[in-house]
C-alpha cells in the first residue's frame, strides 16, 4: 500500500525580510497601474534598502532591454 504525504507547496522561506521597503499599486492619469517601491530615509537598513531598490530597477530595465532590442545590454546602432 502507497503512503500518503501531505506537504504544502511553494517556496521555502517565502517570508518578506523585516525591512522599510514598501509597495503601493498607484494609478497614472493614464489609468495604467504602477507598481512604487519606497523606502524610509531614517530606516536603520536604508543603506541595503537603496541597494535592493537599485537590483530591482536594473533588472526591470534589462527585461525591457530584451522585449526591445533583444539583449539585455546592448541597444541597436541605427
Amino acid at each position: 500500500m502507497a503512503k500518503v504525504v501531505v506537504k504544502k507547496f511553494g517556496r521555502a522561506g517565502a517570508k518578506k525580510p523585516a525591512g522599510s521597503v514598501k509597495s503601493k499599486i498607484v494609478v497614472g492619469p493614464d489609468g495604467r497601474r504602477t507598481k512604487v517601491l519606497a523606502i524610509d530615509a531614517n530606516s536603520t537598513t536604508f543603506s541595503e534598502d537603496l541597494h535592493l531598490l537599485f537590483v530591482k530597477n536594473v533588472e526591470k530595465a534589462r527585461r525591457e532591454n530584451v522585449k526591445a532590442f533583444g539583449s539585455a545590454d546592448r541597444v541597436r546602432v541605427r
